[in-house]
């Protein structure tokens, strides 16, 4: 006996499009599993003419609709993506539906929480904005990259603050030691021309406050450099994925330049003021009495050192000392070098770490002594220093030697 010819079931227009296996239930009535799952109309056309979609749409669609995770794809390229991690497999091959095939809006999965309505309106679909901002905030990480821009930018803003400021104020010092020089270079030092008193102290005072003046920009930066490093070890913490490279800063080869040039500044400057402090009162063997003051407000138990010159030329060669070693100290200029003038190491870190910064400042310093030589043949900072000391020194012993009583 012949069994009773079924009639032909057409699968239903979403998973006839998607290529889907579509079941019915028959107490359900015409509606597929699928849409029953998640309370979709069921629509079924007989017609065969109705194509398929193109074979990019329908790997686009079989990858990001599949399972409960949502990913939005604008059609348009130009708005920001959101990109989660998809579902396992086996959530993958359970059911998968999306928005009619007609319409021209985003492609999103149904299981979200968009109202029925707003799926089946294909005449007026949402815009992008609209859509994004009916999404429930997630609560999953944000896109890896995001993260990566986030902590280069926290990372990079204090360092380009830092060198920014110190960019300023270092040129700012360099242009007025360049032009103390200048004044300094036009005094005539010759023995037989009456000095003026008020060149000499003026010259000795900008020569004090202008030291004093990198060695506060150097100790600022000092503790800059702290608050980078401490603010680079809480980033350090926070995110925990990166690269080997990430925490290290890229060097500043301005910026180093800039502060050595300073520094050379300060040199020439000082050793300008000691040479011309020099060939007035150091060699002339009647220096000790004339009323040159260079520290006028020197002053030693509440008495006046005025009257007594070579008390002064030692109290400012300490004091010269003692601020030069410190900026290259922080310089990290090592203790055999020329420029130094007492032996006594200060502890400090220095500012410039990095083996670029170093070889910055070694061919600096280099080229300086060389065109040093070329220029006058002057004798160093430290060589005109310890020779000022020792004819002060030697002069003080004959004058006591002569004010002895037999």
């Amino acid at each position: 006996m012949d069994r009773p010819k079924q009639p032909r079931r057409f699968a239903c227009d979403r998973c006839r499009i998607y290529k889907l296996r579509c079941e019915r239930v028959s107490t359900e009535g015409n509606s597929c599993n699928r849409c029953i799952k998640f309370g979709i109309f069921c629509e079924t056309t007989n017609a065969q003419g109705l194509g398929a979609k193109s074979k990019t749409t329908q790997r686009r669609s079989a990858h990001t609709l599949f399972g409960d995770r949502t990913t939005m794809t604008p059609q348009s390229g130009t708005a920001p993506t959101q990109r989660i991690a998809p579902p396992p497999i086996e959530a993958q091959a359970s059911a998968a539906l999306s928005l009619d095939p007609h319409s021209t809006g985003m492609i999103i999965d149904p299981a979200s929480s968009f109202p029925l309505n707003m799926m089946e309106n294909h005449e007026s679909p949402q815009s992008y904005d609209e859509i994004t901002r009916s999404i429930p905030p997630s609560g999953g990480l944000q896109d890896p990259s995001e993260l990566t821009v986030d902590t280069t930018t926290i990372r990079d803003h204090p360092e380009t603050h830092r060198s920014t400021s110190g960019h300023r104020d270092l040129l700012e010092l360099s242009a007025n030691l360049i032009d103390d020089i200048d004044r300094l270079n036009g005094v005539n030092d010759s023995p037989t021309v009456s000095p003026n008193p008020a060149v000499l102290e003026t010259a000795t005072q900008r020569a004090l406050s202008q030291t004093n003046v990198l060695i506060r920009i150097l100790k600022r930066l000092e503790i800059e450099g702290e608050e980078d490093k401490a603010q680079d070890c809480d980033i350090s913490d926070t995110f925990v994925s990166q690269d080997s490279g990430s925490s290290s800063r890229n060097p500043d080869v301005l910026f180093a330049s800039t502060l050595i040039t300073s520094y050379i500044l300060i040199i020439r400057y000082w050793q300008k003021l000691f040479l011309h402090i020099k060939r007035l009162h150091v060699e002339d063997p009647d220096a000790s009495t004339k009323p040159l003051p260079i520290l006028p407000a020197l002053l030693f138990g509440g008495v006046q050192a005025t009257a007594n010159l070579d008390i002064q030329f030692m109290v400012l060669l300490e004091t010269c000392s003692s601020m030069i070693q410190l900026i290259e100290a922080y310089l990290g200029v090592s203790s055999s070098g020329v420029m130094r003038f007492t032996e006594t190491v200060i502890e400090k870190k220095t500012l410039l770490h990095d083996p670029i910064s170093i070889s910055v400042r070694e061919t600096l310093l280099s080229v300086e002594g060389l065109q040093n030589a070329r220029r006058d043949g002057a004798p160093p900072l430290k060589e005109t220093m310890r020779c000022m000391q020792e004819h002060v020194l030697s002069r003080c012993c004959r004058l006591n030697s002569k004010n002895k009583v037999p």
